[in-house]
């Protein structure tokens, strides 16, 4: 099975993975995306993997419909058996905890894989990302991401793009949640848009929901197809440059692939550059 990517992602639209050098080693000597939990972001984000409040008000709602009708479908045959009533009323609180445990381990169960989108290079993201400046990032678009992982038909991924709203918003409606179909894990609060987020996110059959433990998992790339380019950190200078250019040669990555950042150049001798060409 392919990845399905939704409605939001066009097949050329840049995206951006900044990270430190020793992480770029791992995926070169691996060949392998690293897929990380959502409960793991939770130090940074409180409210990964959750739905606003509108959807979880909704979804109480309809299990407590769904319960207390059964519940009395079923205590009703036995009006005259107080013990029976009050097990079958028990059986029924207790089944009520459990699917809604399930569903909270449900929105938590993606595990993901974060790319930053947009035309050019983001300084935040530099600063953010990638070892206090000291790192690269590599460029790439939709369609080369995709086609870079290898088809497993054991595993449903998914590519999509993370809208931001705020949670708390008491005009939001159930449909405004949704995101190409689903509420997690593509919902972020408003306060961090500047992340600009697609997400590749491995979801667990439903078959395997109640076993299924969410970890960290690796997944099979190709490299040479996946990268673009290699943009080195502006922020950093010589040896790390130098050192960047071999990891690459070492691992098969063409020089004309990497790239000096130059968000920092000198404005007077970039446009010197810019009229001699």
């Amino acid at each position: 099975m392919g990845v399905e990517v939704g409605e939001g992602l066009s097949d050329e639209m840049t995206l951006w993975r900044y990270m430190s050098i020793d992480k770029l080693i791992d995926l070169f000597s691996k060949n392998k995306l690293f897929l990380t939990p959502l409960s793991i972001y939770q130090e940074t984000d409180p409210f990964e993997g959750y739905a606003p409040q509108i959807v979880l008000k909704e979804y109480h709602k309809m299990i407590n419909t769904v319960f207390n009708e059964e519940c009395c479908a079923a205590t009703n045959q036995f009006n005259h058996d107080d013990k029976r009533r009050n097990l079958i009323e028990d059986k029924f609180k207790e089944s009520k905890e459990i699917v809604t445990s399930m569903y909270y381990k449900i929105m938590k169960s993606c595990i993901v894989n974060c790319w930053y989108h947009n035309d050019f290079e983001s300084e935040a993201m530099w600063k953010l990302y990638s070892d206090s400046g000291k790192g690269i990032a590599i460029k790439t678009n939709v369609t080369s991401l995709v086609n870079s992982l290898s088809e497993n038909d054991e595993l449903s991924l998914r590519l999509g793009k993370v809208k931001y709203f705020n949670f708390f918003d008491t005009n939001l409606k159930h449909e405004d949640c949704l995101v190409d179909g689903s509420t997690s894990p593509l919902l972020k609060r408003k306060e961090y848009e500047h992340e600009n987020e697609v997400r590749l996110y491995l979801v667990p059959k439903p078959e395997d929901w109640y076993t299924y433990e969410s970890i960290p998992f690796f997944l099979d790339v190709n490299v040479s197809t996946l990268i673009e380019e290699i943009y080195i950190s502006p922020y950093v200078g010589e040896p790390f440059t130098s050192s960047v250019y071999k990891i690459c040669e070492l691992f098969g990555i063409p020089e004309s692939k990497i790239k000096k950042s130059k968000l920092l150049d000198d404005y007077k001798e970039a446009m010197r550059k810019f009229i001699e060409d």
